[in-house]
């Protein structure tokens, strides 16, 4: 399956712009930018929380586990991304060293995020919403090397896609992306994860698991694994 290649006007064009800011900070390629006001969105989501280790949040029922040692960034991501127009809103942000630090190889990272369904009118699923990600993706230096595919996580069914670039000569494996996009309560939700290479980034994937959503009914949701 081909991803699709829908038309559109600046209301797009601001929205892809958004979210390649969005993938550069989570490859820590872009800096930081003042604080800004934050979308009308994030007052009505809840961003969850980071506890032993762990981003929880109950309301979209996600939990990811953080590698040891790895740094939170979550607030300094929601700040610079403040300062582009868009609707997305950081739930969660964590890199394996500080952005902008010396260290050799590819700065790993995990970026949670949300949108809200109803500032797309344009889009209306979660394959739709990956053709956004794919074209921010793709100005930030990334090419799709899998079609996209659809995985379920238990009831939850999710779109993937993947991404790398070539590795800078003598400087180990190029950066490799991973994307997928599940829609609920009413939001697009991303989840990014950035390693050198498809091994490492698989790897990362993994600590991405999904629980009963907030006010589930007992005995209604199926937990098998993805």
């Amino acid at each position: 399956m081909q991803l699709l290649h829908p038309t559109g006007g600046q209301r797009r064009s601001g929205r892809v712009a958004a979210l390649a800011l969005l993938l550069a900070l989570a490859a820590g390629a872009a800096g930081q930018q003042a604080a800004g006001p934050r979308p009308a969105a994030a007052s009505l989501l809840d961003r969850g929380t980071v506890q032993n280790g762990i981003y929880r949040n109950s309301a979209l029922g996600i939990e990811c586990a953080v590698p040891a040692g790895w740094v939170l960034q979550t607030e300094a991501i929601s700040q610079a991304e403040s300062g582009v127009k868009g609707n997305s809103v950081v739930l969660f942000s964590a890199f394996a060293r500080a952005p902008h630090t010396s260290g050799a190889g590819v700065n790993s990272s995990i970026l949670i995020a949300a949108e809200s369904r109803a500032s797309n009118p344009e889009v209306s699923t979660a394959l739709e919403y990956l053709v956004l990600v794919k074209e921010a993706a793709h100005l930030g230096g990334l090419e799709l090397t899998q079609p996209p595919r659809a995985t379920q996580a238990g009831q939850r069914t999710l779109w993937r896609a993947d991404f790398a670039s070539d590795p800078e000569p003598g400087s180990g494996p190029g950066s490799y992306q991973i994307s997928e996009v599940m829609l609920a309560r009413g939001y697009f939700v991303s989840f990014t994860f950035v390693a050198g290479g498809r091994e490492a980034a698989e790897s990362l994937l993994a600590n991405l698991h999904f629980t009963p959503p907030r006010g589930t009914l007992p005995g209604t949701w199926n937990a098998s694994p993805r």
